[in-house]
């Protein structure tokens, strides 16, 4: 995962859980915690799931675009399967935050 994004807007960030090479689904996975930067959300709860994509979105408001300085940061997951395995907190790729830019008139 290789996102870059724009100090002050929203978004949806998708990722994919692979295990034994295969992608993970929602029936599959009991908890995940993702952490970005100094922002940490969990599945269920603020994370979604998208059947059709077998993706994960994190979700990130406008306040904490905002509150990411223009840099790149770590994406980190940690996985409770519901089989009871859990996979530690793993480096699951970057987010790149540009800075915002004012709107010319």
């Amino acid at each position: 995962m290789g996102i870059i994004i724009n100090q002050g807007d929203q978004y949806a960030i998708p990722f994919t859980i692979i295990r034994g090479g295969e992608t993970a689904t929602d029936e599959e996975i009991e908890k995940l915690e993702v952490f970005l930067g100094c922002m940490h959300k969990e599945y269920p709860g603020e994370i979604e799931y998208y059947a059709g994509t077998k993706q994960f979105l994190f979700p990130l408001l406008q306040r904490e675009s905002m509150s990411l300085t223009p840099d790149s940061y770590s994406v980190r997951v940690r996985a409770k399967f519901t089989d009871g395995t859990i996979r530690g907190e793993v480096r699951a790729g970057t987010v790149q935050v540009r800075e915002m830019r004012g709107v010319r008139e």
